[in-house]
């Protein structure tokens, strides 16, 4: 090389310069694409989020997350798509993974949330108090942290009930009752006083109860325990627990449970109907939508034999883009061995395929729900069956509130059968 000619050189590294010209364009346009790939995968998950389209959202997001670990912004999303879809797990998992980034704080809240949302206001409290120390002017966690004070405050409750039918049937009811949850937030005690009278034309029966209630709030196998005492027009005691099936959607209960009450019949009161419960519920979200079954069997003390069930499939694709109202499709059954005077029990079954909308508002200061459903006859004495529902709890002050609700349904059984039922509730959190 040293006895070249300059221009010999100078030829030489402008000939390898043109010949490796190509793989430099090939390795940059190579570069550009990755990024430009990359880039689109993240603005279709920002698409979906903005759109509203949670569920389309989670599923994009975590696939992009795995080539791109480190962009805490997808990663809020991807979260805050998991719980206002109802999967808690996988957003918990997703808000754990921000703890010492930029997202932390909206991270936290949004933990916060979650944990309220599925039963656990104690464990939510101090996550937005935190947040609270933080940003003093953080108005999602100072309304968050009010909606969980309100579940874990002692409550104190005084109602009336009322319900009538097109059969004569009435019944009228005054409840009084007090709640408490522990200072650890994991236990919840609740003590309830009733007294109702059923009545349809001569035939008029007074009831009387107290009752005591249990519930494991932050127990991973959520367990609830029940005991009832009946002084009149009998004396009874009723009893029932359930618990969650480890590492299952699915809860299990079983105990001796006040038929006569339960049948809103005078005759099955009087008669002092009692009955085992067996029951089974699970509750999942999935990617087509929240389903919900639930299955109850009673062993009724004049013999009979009573099962009722319930599906509901709330989808994940909805036709109104509107957060709080959903529409649903389901199938409910009732079977009984055989037809009682005293109470509804359909010797050939009662068969529906529903259909409905629901919806719930939770503000601050007042909580709406309604719901209407229309049922069609697929088998046994079913008729076609209307149902609709509605609720609000306003809040007068900071701890006292004014709950209400009316419910009617037509037709739920054979011949034109009509009720209606509504209550009025005082609440007060000390």
């Amino acid at each position: 090389m040293k006895n070249l000619p300059f221009a010999t050189l100078k030829m030489r590294r402008v000939l390898v310069a043109v010949l490796l010209a190509p793989l430099a364009v090939g390795a940059q346009t190579s570069k550009s694409s990755g990024a430009g790939a990359v880039a689109a995968k993240r603005a279709a998950v920002t698409k979906a989020f903005q759109a509203g389209d949670y569920p389309g959202a989670s599923q994009l997001g975590d696939a992009y997350l795995r080539a791109q670990p480190h962009d805490n912004e997808v990663r809020l999303m991807v979260a805050n798509s998991y719980a206002w879809t109802g999967r808690y797990e996988q957003a918990i998992h997703h808000y754990s993974q921000l703890a010492d980034t930029d997202q932390a704080a909206k991270a936290k809240l949004g933990m916060a949330n979650v944990y309220r949302w599925n039963g656990l206001a104690g464990a939510a409290e101090p996550l937005y108090r935190q947040v609270l120390t933080a940003e003093p002017g953080n108005k999602d966690a100072a309304e968050g942290l009010t909606y969980a004070q309100r579940e874990t405050r002692p409550m104190t409750s005084a109602g009336v009930f009322l319900g009538k039918d097109n059969l004569d049937t009435e019944r009228r009811g005054i409840a009084l009752s007090h709640r408490r949850t522990d200072a650890s937030r994991r236990h919840r005690l609740e003590i309830e006083v009733n007294a109702l009278q059923d009545k349809r034309r001569a035939l008029k029966v007074n009831q009387r109860d107290v009752t005591l209630r249990y519930a494991g709030i932050a127990d991973p196998l959520k367990p609830k325990l029940e005991i009832s005492a009946q002084q009149s027009p009998d004396n009874a005691l009723f009893a029932a627990g359930e618990i969650r099936i480890p590492n299952t959607p699915v809860t299990v209960g079983a105990g001796r449970v006040n038929w006569g009450k339960m049948a809103f019949d005078p005759n099955a009161l009087a008669a002092n109907l009692t009955a085992n419960q067996l029951r089974l519920q699970a509750s999942m979200p999935t990617p087509a939508g929240a389903v919900y079954g639930s299955y109850s069997g009673y062993r009724v003390s004049d013999r009979n034999r009573i099962q009722d069930v319930l599906l509901k499939l709330t989808p994940a694709w909805q036709p109104l883009k509107v957060q709080e109202i959903k529409f649903f499709v389901g199938y409910e059954a009732r079977t009984a061995r055989f037809n009682s005077p005293a109470y509804w029990s359909p010797a050939d079954g009662n068969h529906l395929v529903t259909v409905g909308v629901g919806g719930d508002w939770v503000k601050l200061r007042s909580e709406r729900s309604f719901s209407l459903q229309y049922g069609y006859p697929v088998g046994g004495e079913a008729v076609n069956s209307y149902s609709a529902s509605a609720g609000l709890r306003y809040w007068l002050s900071d701890r006292v509130a004014l709950h209400t609700s009316l419910a009617h349904q037509r037709s739920a059984r054979v011949g034109a059968y009509r009720a209606t039922t509504g209550m009025v509730t005082i609440q007060g959190a000390w």
